[in-house]
């Protein structure tokens, strides 16, 4: 069984359905896609995103059963603070520059 297919069988059993005809009517699906789905596709955003929004399930939780890989952290992502002094300080001489000109600035 693939990985959504279990997925799909988990929210039924969780949320009470009888079937996948009643899972595809709560994420507003058509039924084929539901089954089309469960044999043949991996999973979109989209259907991701349809099971948060329709079960409360986390993305976090869907992505992790679905085996699909995790963006990097955001300490990963952080810009280093060298680099954010550095546009802090461009930004700061761009707005002071452009004040001495004569140009309205926010802020």
């Amino acid at each position: 069984m693939s990985r959504i297919g279990e997925v799909f069988d988990t929210l039924i059993k969780q949320n009470g359905l009888k079937n996948d005809f009643a899972l595809a009517m709560e994420l507003d699906m058509e039924p084929s896609n539901v089954s089309r789905l469960r044999h043949h596709r991996s999973a979109s955003a989209d259907l991701i995103l349809r099971i948060h929004d329709c079960f409360g399930m986390p993305v976090s939780e869907i992505k992790k059963r679905l085996d699909v890989p995790a963006l990097p952290t955001c300490e990963a992502c952080r810009v280093p603070s060298k680099v954010q002094a550095l546009v802090q300080h461009v930004v700061k001489q761009f707005v002071v520059g452009a004040r001495s000109q004569g140009v309205k600035t926010s802020g």
